[in-house]
């Protein structure tokens, strides 16, 4: 894995969060509005979620 898989990989992921945004925008904004009314302690057991799952799958795909 080199550089190029790393832009590779931020590519890909500004696609889905891109089209995400552009074909539900309304969507996107209820969500982002439902974040902003969780607890820092609640966002950071989320983000803590998601680490540990992109761990995981880099683990088990290299």
């Amino acid at each position: 894995m080199g550089f190029s898989d790393l832009i590779v990989a931020i590519g890909i992921m500004l696609l889905i969060e891109g089209s995400i945004i552009a074909f539900t925008p309304g969507g996107w904004r209820r969500a982002v509005t439902q974040m902003l009314a969780q607890s820092d302690d609640n966002l950071r057991t989320f983000g803590l979620v998601f680490v540990l799952v992109g761990a995981a799958v880099l683990w088990f795909a290299t």
